[in-house]
């Protein structure tokens, strides 16, 4: 991880604490194209996940939202072959 990441980190830890009625945060940082995703519980962030396009940002923050974790990876179906 880069200084200026780990700088951003901790500016945005400091900002983040768990509580008993919300025990788990997530952090989402928008960018021009992409978008981040950070589980922070207790303070401390508990997984980051690689940034991702809008459209597949949609379904991390559905999956988030129905208190799922973001799948690992989406790729598209096979495509049947001759």
């Amino acid at each position: 991880m880069s200084e200026a990441q780990d700088k951003m980190n901790q500016a945005i830890l400091a900002r983040v604490a768990g509580s008993e009625r919300f025990p788990v945060a997530w952090v989402i940082q928008l960018g021009k194209d992409e978008v981040q995703f950070a589980r922070v519980i207790k303070g401390g962030i508990d997984e980051d996940y690689a940034p991702v396009g809008r459209s597949t940002a949609n379904v991390y923050a559905s999956a988030i939202l129905n208190d799922l974790e973001p799948p690992r990876y989406l790729h598209p179906c096979d495509k049947p072959f001759d």
